[in-house]
This record gives C-alpha cells, sequence and structure tokens, in this order.
C-alpha cells in the first residue's frame, strides 16, 4: 500500500512538473493572457502577449499572440492607429508563410484603407493581386477594392484600367458582374454618362446575376439617366429596382424628387 501510494505520489509530481511553470514559461504566459483576454482585462493582456512575442521569438502561438493584439487595438480599443505597427511586424514574420501571408496582406490594406491612408492600401491590395495561390474570386475582390482606393485617392484612369482586369482567370460571374457595376460607377463620377449608360445597359441585359447585383446596376443606370437628364427613363429604372434594391428608403428618394 505504502509503495502505491509513494508511485501515485510520485506520479502527480512529475504531471505538475510537466505543467510547471518555472521550467516552461510560455504555456504560463499564455494562460494568463488568454485569462486577461477573456476577461476584458484588455491592458494585462497586451502586456502579457507582447511578452510572449518577445520572449519567445520561435513560439508556437505566436499567430494567436498578434490576432489578440490587433483586436484589442482595433476592435476593443477602437485605436487603429496603434494596430498599424502589428500589422507591419506580422507582415514581416509571416512574409515567407503562404498559409497566413495572403490574410495578413488584406488585413494591412483594409487598415490603412480605414484610415483613409489610400497610396499605401493601394500598394498592399497590389502586393496581394500579385501573390501566388490567390483563386481568381479573391483576386477579382482585390481588384475592387484596390480601384476604390485608386479612386479615392484621385487615380480614376487607374482604377478602370484595374478593372478591366476582372475576369481573366475564370472568376465567377458574379464577381465579374460587381467588378463591370464598379467600372461603371467609375465612369460615372468621371462624367463619361454615354460610357456608363452604354455599359449599365448592358449588364441589365444579362440573366446571368442575382437581383441584388442587377438592383445595383439599376441604381447606377438611374443616376446616369438623371444625369442625362432623362426624367421619364431614370424613373421608370428606379421603379423596376425598388423590391430588390437593399436600401429601398434611397430610391423612394429619388423618386419623390423626379416626380415633384
Amino acid at each position: 500500500m505504502r509503495a502505491f501510494l509513494t508511485a501515485a505520489l510520485f506520479a502527480a509530481v512529475v504531471l505538475i512538473a510537466a505543467c510547471g511553470q518555472p521550467g516552461d514559461p510560455a504555456p504560463a504566459i499564455l494562460h494568463d493572457a488568454r485569462t486577461a483576454y477573456i476577461t476584458g482585462e484588455n491592458l494585462t493582456a497586451e502586456e502579457l502577449y507582447q511578452r510572449y512575442l518577445q520572449e519567445f521569438p520561435q513560439g508556437e502561438n505566436r499567430l494567436e499572440a498578434w490576432n489578440r493584439l490587433y483586436d484589442i487595438a482595433v476592435n476593443l480599443r477602437k485605436d487603429m492607429r496603434k494596430a498599424v505597427p502589428i500589422v507591419d511586424a506580422m507582415l514581416l514574420e509571416y512574409a515567407s508563410d503562404p498559409a497566413v501571408f495572403p490574410e495578413v496582406v488584406e488585413r494591412a490594406a483594409g487598415l490603412h484603407g480605414a484610415l483613409r491612408e489610400w497610396d499605401i492600401a493601394a500598394g498592399l491590395w497590389t502586393r496581394y493581386i500579385q501573390l501566388p495561390g490567390i483563386t481568381g474570386a479573391h483576386r477579382s475582390q482585390a481588384r475592387i477594392q484596390l480601384a476604390k482606393c485608386l479612386t479615392l485617392d484621385k487615380k480614376a484612369e487607374q482604377a478602370l484600367a484595374v478593372l478591366r482586369e476582372c475576369g481573366q482567370s475564370g472568376e465567377e460571374s458574379g464577381v465579374i458582374f460587381q467588378c463591370r457595376i464598379e467600372e461603371a460607377g467609375i465612369l460615372l463620377r468621371m462624367d463619361q454618362f454615354d460610357a456608363a449608360k452604354t455599359k449599365l445597359q448592358d449588364l441589365l441585359s444579362s440573366s446571368d446575376v442575382d437581383s441584388g447585383r442587377r438592383a445595383q446596376a439599376g441604381f447606377l443606370l438611374g443616376e446616369t439617366f438623371e444625369a442625362l437628364q432623362l426624367k421619364a427613363e431614370a424613373i421608370r429604372t428606379y421603379e423596376s429596382i425598388l423590391a430588390d434594391y437593399p436600401n429601398p428608403q434611397a430610391v423612394k428618394a429619388r423618386l419623390e424628387y423626379l416626380r415633384k
């Protein structure tokens, strides 16, 4: 009996040592960081995750630590500027990891876009588009985001060139349709009304598109008709999308204005 108790006590000591914090501090730091994060102790969680990153350059949970620091900065503290050095460090650390890097580039591009740093965001979207292994659909979605950044940076011609590259890699028709809608929207903002009208009418003649995107194209066509002072055509177009447009109040407002 004494031998059994001695063996059991020895096993317990070994188990505690295996989990034991002094010899292997990484699990302890992570445990405390996770606990602080879950209980809303953001400052403590930040300090512990930063300590983990500093002390364990080869740690297997580094991605978790970076993601938690980003989440605390952006979603909990609402401080996007503080997240910039986090994504910059992630871009360096995961540059050779094809499983993680595309998502990091996408996150960085979105962050700089939210900060209205259009040139930096555009550079990151361009980098994303050039990554190997990206699907055609993801590449076209990135082109749409890149075009928006270029347009907001007053580089509309470059934005049009980017959007016209959509559809070259076998993307699904809905994504290509969205690229064409964005292209028409840029033409409209450039006061190229006839070109925008032709493109939008061509899009609306397509049968292979969902009602939401069709309504989006229809709203742009209504705006184009207004710009061309074709009031009756604008009214008919707005009426045709009223049931499907995501913001029907916007359509009703346009109709009310035109019917005065």
